[in-house]
């Protein structure tokens, strides 16, 4: 989330590090995503727009906060592996295909 304020890669650096304790320099947005949510009679709960960012981190081990019991890195190919949402599964893929190329800056 945004807080009032911050700019997009303000915002990334400061949910990097409060989710893992890694810090890192933001490289720029790699792509733009949307998950949406609905309930058992398929209304709509929840649609977010997604701002995916290359970054830099300047550690090389995460840390979870107090909301996960893990952090860490994983292999492409091997993350793909993981029981992911389809938007998560989807951002995986793309950069896959493509690599880590930012495509610009939001500020």
């Amino acid at each position: 989330m945004i807080e009032l304020g911050e700019t997009p890669e303000e915002a990334v650096s400061r949910e990097l590090f409060e989710e893992t304790g890694l810090r890192g320099a933001v490289k720029g947005l790699f792509g733009i995503y949307q998950y949406v949510e609905k309930d058992e009679v398929g209304r709509i709960r929840y649609h977010y727009i997604l701002l995916d960012f290359i970054v830099d981190a300047e550690e090389k081990t995460p840390r979870p906060s107090t909301d996960a019991e893990d952090a860490r890195f994983f292999a492409l190919t091997d993350a793909l592996r993981l029981d992911l949402t389809e938007t998560t599964r989807d951002l995986l893929a793309d950069l896959a295909d493509s690599g880590p190329r930012p495509l610009t800056r939001c500020s």
